[in-house]
């Protein structure tokens, strides 16, 4: 008898020793940094693939009740002989998706472009008709709004 509680002791703390072992595993995995370039490559790239939905459009940030709502106006770039190059024509198309938890939201600090969430877009560009995003939206959350050339679009 008391053999076999040595034994089932020393199985117990086995198990234990490696259940612990195990427990750091997977917490090494190393999360790239949420830089510009990361969220205009790769980031998209992999909503994209996951079957985002892209609307192109001007953004408004609306606040209700401590839920935040992008309102997209979406354009669409129509290539023409003008200086641009391009005019912005109006779809008639409004969307209303509420902003996940988790958007990365880029937008223009003069030329530099910046990695920020909604509250720091509110202060600074909510209104602006003059930039183009381009939005990744899952159903009704949106998970990504980055500034667009409107002549990469054409």
């Amino acid at each position: 008898m008391k053999r076999r509680l040595i034994k089932i002791t020393a199985l117990l703390l086995a198990l234990m020793t490696i259940s612990i072992g195990f427990a750091g595993c997977g917490n090494d995995l190393a999360e790239p940094d949420i830089t510009v370039d990361y969220l205009q490559g790769e980031f998209a790239e992999m909503l994209e693939k996951d079957g985002a939905d892209i609307i192109i459009g001007s953004v408004d940030i609306l606040e209700e009740n401590d839920t935040y709502k992008a309102r997209i106006t979406e354009k669409q770039v129509v290539s023409n002989d003008s200086k641009k190059g391009y005019y912005l024509a109006e779809t008639n198309n409004l969307y209303e998706r509420v902003i996940g938890s988790d958007c990365r939201i880029v937008y223009f600090n003069g030329d530099t472009p910046i990695v920020g969430n909604v509250k720091e877009f509110l202060k600074r560009h909510n209104g602006e008709t003059d930039t183009i995003y381009k939005t990744y939206c899952f159903s009704e959350s949106c998970e990504l709004i980055l500034p667009v050339n409107p002549e990469d679009l054409i």
